[in-house]
């Protein structure tokens, strides 16, 4: 049981992370380069931790990408649309 709620954790954790680069990013192509180098690259070159330890990572990751005033959200101007 804890195995699914895990995997149903990470995904959602995936996703949300997903949705903060892309809206950090505002680029499709360049969100999913991001993401992917993270789920693939970034676990390579560190040392592996335990599953439930590694959801933390995640989580704190999520937290950091979806919180305005996170790392990738700083400093972004608001583009609004002209008054007429």
């Amino acid at each position: 049981m804890w195995a699914a709620v895990g995997s149903v954790l990470y995904l959602a954790l995936i996703a949300l992370i997903g949705l903060g680069v892309a809206t950090a990013v505002r680029d499709a192509a360049r969100a999913i380069g991001i993401v992917l180098g993270l789920l693939y690259l970034f676990p390579v070159v560190t040392q592996p931790i335990g599953p439930w330890a590694g959801l933390g990572v995640l989580a704190t990751w999520t937290n950091r990408c979806r919180s305005p005033r996170g790392g990738l959200g700083r400093g972004r101007p608001v583009v609004r649309a002209p008054s007429e």
